[in-house]
């Protein structure tokens, strides 16, 4: 009679991990792997024509209030957008409650440099949003938002601690990103009137600039020496509509710069 002893595994994984070893080799043969994935950073190019916004610095969050309805923050404008020919026109919010609106041009490496810098700090891996937990009333979100021509992406924050690297790149774009500025000119605009019962502080020049106060809902074209009146009566207050007094009666301000007006996102 034959006596055959079975003999103990000793390590009764070691089954399961030859099975896992074969399973897995090929897909590591082919550089693969079924447990780390790394995205390929997307290509530094974009559309170079002039109206095109390449990267958006916004913080509409500063004038928010509940009570306000969107009309009442018309004359905001973006802290920093970077155009596709390099133009750079960036906002400065003083503590008065004024502005100052610069614009700079960056050359072409300027731009690739910038733009890789927002993939360096892993901009295009960032979750989309970034919320606090406190019941706010769904106020407006800080955001940066950059445009290839391969993908578009916008990172918002709204009360809430933002990723690494973000406020870095949030404050480039909203100081000119190394650019030299000078002040911002208006070539032309839309100003629109909303007549009130509240108190005027400001009284326009209608002798020297008329308006066309039929015009006042829909829209007044302005250029030339009236929109600069219009303009730097605007940037006094632009976080809430500073009300004018024209022909007696008083009318809340609200200035349109095309390729300057905010979007909410």
């Amino acid at each position: 009679i034959m006596t055959v002893r079975l003999r103990k595994n000793p390590n009764p994984f070691k089954g399961l991990l030859f099975i896992l070893l074969v399973v897995l080799t090929p897909f590591n043969l082919a550089g693969c792997s079924l447990f780390t994935s790394k995205s390929t950073p997307p290509a530094i190019e974009w559309d170079p024509s002039p109206e095109a916004v390449i990267i958006e610095a916004a913080s509409p969050i500063k004038q928010y209030h509940a009570s306000l309805s969107p009309d009442l923050v018309r004359n905001y404008i973006p802290e920093g957008r970077v155009f596709g020919d390099g133009r750079i026109i960036w906002a400065v919010y003083a503590e008065d409650g004024s502005r100052t609106v610069f614009e700079g041009y960056l050359t072409r490496d300027q731009m690739t440099d910038l733009l890789q810098d927002f993939v360096d700090a892993g901009f295009f891996g960032w979750k989309e949003a970034y919320f606090s937990k406190l019941p706010y009333d769904n106020p407006p979100s800080d955001y940066l938002t950059v445009n290839l021509t391969s993908l578009s992406k916008t990172v918002r924050v709204t009360m809430a601690q933002p990723p690494e690297g973000y406020t870095e790149l949030f404050n480039r774009i909203s100081t000119g990103a190394g650019a030299e500025g000078k002040p911002f000119i208006t070539q032309n605009g839309t100003l629109i009137l909303e007549e009130t019962e509240e108190e005027a502080l400001i009284t326009w020049d209608q002798e020297t600039y008329p308006l066309a106060l039929y015009q006042a809902a829909a829209g007044i074209p302005l250029e030339g020496e009236a929109l600069a009146a219009a303009w730097e009566i605007v940037n006094r207050e632009p976080l809430s509509p500073p009300v004018v007094e024209i022909d007696g009666k008083a009318y809340r301000f609200f200035l349109l710069i095309p390729g300057l007006m905010y979007e909410p996102q």
